[in-house]
């Protein structure tokens, strides 16, 4: 599976990827929102963790931005 993980913070964000790399899986962590959105496109998820308290983009937010 293709994960994108965005956390604000490093520690639980690379604790996360850690976890799912160890497992088979390949992930993208990005600790900013913004850059998250720069550089997501063409590549395709099939698993989105969003951290819901961030400063300036919050998950939710973030999320209403990839779906347009």
């Amino acid at each position: 599976m293709k994960i994108l993980i965005v956390e604000d913070d490093d520690f639980i964000g690379e604790s996360i990827k850690d976890y799912f790399e160890m497992t088979g899986n390949k992930v993208d962590y990005f600790s900013n929102p913004k850059k998250a959105l720069e550089n997501i496109y063409p590549s395709h998820y099939d698993i989105f963790l969003f951290d819901v308290n961030m400063e300036g983009l919050n998950g939710f937010e973030l999320y209403k931005e990839l779906k347009r």
